[in-house]
């Protein structure tokens, strides 16, 4: 009989002396332990019952022995095939799998021969390095079933194993756990017949707590009962640090550069950060590292018509770099894990190229809550707000024309999301009309989705989602309020979560800071809910503001806007034009031109409604600063600068 116990350094395969093998009946496993060993051949002897003795019962083996195995017909439930996998020492220039660690399956004839059937394939890995090893990780770059525990046919002469519980990936140490030299050394992995449609990586770690990542070709194919050989050469100088998994991580980001990279006139070409860093629920900026995927490709989204650029990832993977900017407008870059861009998007940002600087002339603004009992210290805030939309490309006044107007809007955002959802290209109430795009339209790309299975007060399905498609605006149907769970209701993450533009304790509007999903560029956040209070704390800024509602008529508003003191009732010369923005509806993703509204990072007071945020401002014949807005509707944002 002939099975796969241990290969020597010439190749063949031989058996060992204290192997041991499993003996199935429908009522047991035996353990049979090897007698004599000759190479490729053994005898094993074992004990059973009398019963099953008889050569009238079926009985399979498998190898190596182990517990738990079960026999079903001819089926065996049980069968592992290790994801962590050892060597003892290396001699010559190959090292072969451990004992026990490459199992095969047969039927026992009524003579009591076996023999014996691989289910699994080998990867042969020949390392170049002079670094000292001390793991090599094997994995398929779509995390395919390579290990685990499964099941396959004895009777069968090309016996398929089916994973149960799979592992992702296969782990080769050295038995003792110690570094070990492997320059001109072949390794063997014993791994479960599949393809790597998109290639398998083979990641080599030092014992300078670094490592080398080598990634294959598309569709390599590990038959079973044969071996695939590759070649791996690796300097000193290719090995990174290995990022350690941080304790209480909830997810990961790379934003650290902000989600959007404002380009100001004159500049063609901008960077940012896109190392991955950690993300706890709070969603604060954080400098720890995680390890997540590398960004080995990016590519551009969209452009808005009139804006060109190019976009390329660092040879070591950490910064993003736009570049031969020129025009105007908005556009959005991707990047991702593979260098061709065909596995999901890891992470996105938007491009911003305004006509105007947008941090020249911000609006000094102070809110004082002294004595008002709703804040503790600081109670006198001070921000200074740019003087447009993010995502509008100049800054208009009640005088400017049309085409002046249009370009002041802004991109839309759903609450708590970091990616625009597009900017409109006239004023047709109830029409979605986006400034069109290169190679696509926006009606066809902004496409309105509702996640299935997002729920919970902290949903990284949705999350996820977003992440993944930046560009679908996702919908929340029209329906009852619902009397018994309100949380699911207009929230596009399923539940509220607070935390999304960094609101960090539930209600209170003012207390903010700079989230990892926040859309405004770097030294900028989405403005706090108060920063508005004082348009409506003098009652509507009558008597000595004449110029602030500079129209009322509703007819008028959807082709113009307001101009509101800025300051309060005693700065009447400091007034800001807000220019009628519409906003997506959550119900189906249409716009509303009738209204101006201006997300802010803070939440409603009312805990009856958990899933609506408060608007920085709302006007339709009035204006409030804290009106209810659904989480899911898109609205436009003013950023405020922020210390980070």
């Amino acid at each position: 009989m002939t099975t796969r116990t241990s290969m020597e350094d010439t190749g063949e395969v031989v058996w060992h002396e204290d192997d041991h093998i499993s003996v199935l009946t429908a009522s047991a496993n035996y353990d049979f332990a090897a007698e004599s060993v000759d190479g490729g051949k053994a005898s094993f002897t074992g004990l059973v019952t009398e019963t099953d003795a008889s050569s009238d019962v079926a009985k399979y083996a498998v190898y190596p022995y182990t517990k738990g195995l079960s026999l079903n017909g001819s089926t065996v439930s049980g069968i592992v095939i290790p994801d962590e996998q050892h060597f003892s020492e290396i001699s010559g220039t190959s090292v072969s799998f451990a004992q026990n660690t490459n199992p095969s399956i047969g039927s026992v004839s009524a003579d009591n021969q076996i023999m014996f059937y691989n289910l699994c394939g080998l990867v042969r890995v020949k390392i170049n390095t002079q670094s000292s090893i001390t793991k090599i990780t094997l994995r398929g770059k779509q995390n395919e079933a390579i290990a685990g525990t499964g099941a396959a046919d004895a009777a069968s002469e090309a016996p398929a194993w089916t994973a149960a519980a799979a592992k992702q990936s296969i782990v080769l140490t050295k038995a003792d756990a110690s570094a070990f030299a492997a320059d001109g050394v072949t390794f063997t992995f014993v791994v479960a017949p599949v393809t790597f449609e998109n290639g398998l990586e083979i990641i080599l770690e030092n014992d300078q707590n670094g490592a080398y990542t080598w990634t294959s070709g598309k569709n390599i194919t590990i038959n079973r009962a044969k071996y695939k050989s590759f070649e791996i050469t690796a300097k000193a100088g290719d090995f990174e640090e290995v990022v350690p998994m941080p304790e209480n991580a909830w997810s990961y980001y790379y934003g650290a550069d902000g989600n959007c990279l404002l380009v100001k006139p004159g500049q063609t070409s901008g960077t940012l950060d896109v190392q991955p860093y950690v993300v706890r629920t709070d969603c604060k900026i954080t400098s720890e590292r995680y390890p997540a995927p590398k960004a080995k490709g990016c590519k551009v989204l969209w452009t808005e018509t009139g804006l060109s650029l190019d976009a390329a990832v660092s040879d070591d993977y950490k910064t993003l770099t736009v570049s031969n900017i020129t025009g105007y407008g908005n556009a959005s870059v991707a990047i991702y894990a593979d260098a061709d861009c065909s596995g999901d998007i890891l992470w996105s940002y938007h491009i911003w190229v305004p006509e105007v600087d947008p941090t020249v002339g911000l609006l000094e603004y102070t809110v004082d809550h002294t004595g008002d009992g709703s804040i503790s210290a600081p109670a006198v805030r001070n921000y200074q707000l740019m003087p447009m939309y993010l995502g509008a490309t100049k800054i208009a006044n009640k005088e400017s024309s049309e085409e002046d107007r249009l370009a002041s809007i802004g991109c839309y955002y759903q609450w708590g999301r970091k990616d625009p959802l597009g900017r409109p290209s006239n004023f047709i109430n109830g029409q979605l009309k986006f400034r069109s795009t290169e190679g696509t339209d926006w009606p066809e790309t902004m496409r309105a989705e509702i996640v299935e299975g997002a729920t919970g007060a902290l949903d990284l399905v949705s999350i996820d989602y977003t992440i993944k498609n930046p560009d679908h605006f996702i919908t929340i149907p029209d329906k009852e309020w619902p009397e018994n769970d309100p949380d699911l209701y207009l929230a596009w993450t399923g539940m509220q979560n607070t935390n999304l533009w960094g609101n960090p304790t539930d209600n209170y509007t003012f207390v903010t800071g700079k989230s990892c999903y926040d859309p405004c560029p770097k030294g900028y956040r989405v403005a706090a809910a108060d920063t508005w209070w004082n348009v409506t704390s003098h009652h509507w800024l009558s008597g000595n503001a004449d110029e602030i509602l500079s129209d009322t008529s509703l007819s008028e508003i959807k082709d113009l806007g307001f101009n509101y003191l800025y300051a309060g009732k005693e700065n009447t010369d400091k007034t800001d034009f807000y220019v009628v923005t519409g906003s997506r509806d959550h119900r189906g993703g249409g716009s509303v031109w009738s209204e101006i509204a201006v997300f802010s990072s803070g939440l409603s007071c009312d805990d009856s409604q958990p899933d609506y945020v408060a608007e920085g401002f709302f006007v339709g014949w009035v204006a409030h600063p804290r009106f209810p807005y659904p989480m899911s509707d898109g609205n436009c944002i003013r950023c405020v600068k922020y210390e980070e």
